[in-house]
């Protein structure tokens, strides 16, 4: 599957906007990545107590995990997961 970075995800990851890679459902991504680019990606996914971030957007082919199985949305090998950040601002 292909996984996609916005904004500040994208700075964490060292500028690596899209990567390539297989896992078996999004909570494995998560960890995947989060030992991948380290304690400063994954304190940005995860809450201290193991939770998702609720301020990151997460969506599998356009649509939010939700709306599927949440951290446990299988994942397929074309998929394209999207990780974006909640933007705000006036």
């Amino acid at each position: 599957m292909k996984v996609e970075m916005f904004s500040y995800i994208r700075q964490v990851a060292a500028s690596e906007c899209v990567i390539e890679i297989e896992t078996r459902d999004v909570k494995s991504l998560l960890h995947y990545l989060s030992a991948l680019y380290g304690d400063s990606f994954r304190k940005m996914i995860f809450n201290e107590d193991g939770s998702l971030n609720n301020l990151i957007n997460i969506l599998i082919n356009g649509q939010n995990i939700i709306l599927l199985n949440g951290l446990n949305t299988e994942l397929k090998i074309d998929d394209l997961v999207s990780l974006i950040p909640f933007v705000s601002g006036g």
